[in-house]
C-alpha cells in the first residue's frame, strides 16, 4: 500500500507541479484532497453505524446531512435506512397508505 501511495503521489506531482509555486500551495492542495477523502469515508461509516433511537425525523435529517458528503443514490440510502431502523417502524412504513406507490400528490 505504501509503495502504491508513493507512486500515486509522484505521478500527481509530475502532472501538477507547474501549478504550484510554493510549498504552502502544495500543502494546501494535499490537505484539501485528503480532508475531503477522509470526510467522505467518515460520513459513510457514520451513516452505516447510525441507529434510529430518537425521532424518525432526526434520523432522516442526520442521514441526509451525512449523505451530502457522499451523494449516494436514493435506492442505496433507502436500503441503509431500512436496515438501521427498528423492525416495528419498518413494518408500520410498509403498511402505511401514505407510502403507497399508487398515490400521486
Amino acid at each position: 500500500m505504501g509503495l502504491c501511495t508513493k507512486v500515486e503521489a509522484l505521478e500527481w506531482w509530475k502532472a501538477n507541479r507547474h501549478r504550484h509555486h510554493t510549498w504552502k500551495d502544495v500543502k494546501e492542495i494535499i490537505n484539501t484532497y485528503y480532508e475531503n477523502y477522509n470526510q467522505t469515508d467518515q460520513a459513510y461509516n457514520e451513516i452505516v453505524a447510525l441507529k434510529q433511537t430518537g425521532t424518525i425525523q432526526w434520523y432522516l435529517n442526520t442521514t441526509a446531512r451525512l449523505n451530502a458528503y457522499l451523494s449516494m443514490t436514493d435506492n442505496r440510502l433507502i436500503t441503509i435506512i431500512l436496515n438501521c431502523i427498528p423492525s416495528c417502524i419498518r413494518l408500520a412504513m410498509a403498511q402505511s397508505e401514505n407510502l403507497s406507490t399508487n398515490q400521486v400528490e
